[in-house]
């Protein structure tokens, strides 16, 4: 399992079975990227990028109330997904009891487009854009300016599971 070639709603169901604390969300945030990058008058690099963020929080009730732990990483492999849930475990049972603990929601339906694949930009989002920034640079250069700047345009898709049920995309 990689962060390329697996599902986030996979990863979202595949963390939530291996947790073993009394509550578990877990957040996968899909991100999509597309930028320009520009430095005197002339366009220098341009691309486009994927990344995942993985959050787990994991919670324990105790006699005194319920404690979290949160642990977040970038690019989680299939080996280091059950040492995240772990340390999000770890962390809630070395952590004091949160005074506004609530229970975890319940009974709301799956959102429909949870096993969708997340929103991808491209670079044609910078189709009219780049021809302009060539008029700039040409009218900057003429007027003995230079210009240095850059374009960036980034959707996240957010897929959140929890151990009560609720299965959510944004």
């Amino acid at each position: 399992m990689s962060a390329r070639t697996n599902k986030p709603h996979e990863i979202v169901e595949r963390a939530l079975a291996l947790s073993r604390a009394d509550g578990c969300v877990v957040i996968a945030d899909e991100q999509s990227t597309a930028n320009l990058r520009w430095a005197g008058n002339a366009l220098t690099t341009n691309g486009v990028t994927r990344g995942r963020t993985l959050t787990v929080v994991a919670t324990v009730d105790g006699k005194e109330g319920t404690a979290s732990g949160v642990v977040s990483r970038s690019a989680v492999t299939a080996d280091e997904l059950e040492p995240l849930v772990r340390a999000a475990e770890a962390a809630a049972r070395g952590a004091a009891p949160a005074e506004d603990a609530q229970p975890l929601v319940t009974g709301v339906p799956e959102s429909p487009d949870f096993t969708d694949a997340p929103a991808e930009t491209s670079s044609a989002v910078f189709a009219d854009f780049a021809p302009a920034l060539g008029e700039s640079f040409a009218r900057a250069r003429a007027g003995g300016r230079e210009l240095y700047g850059f374009a960036n345009h980034e959707l996240v898709s957010t897929y959140v599971g929890t151990s009560t049920g609720l299965r959510l995309r944004h």
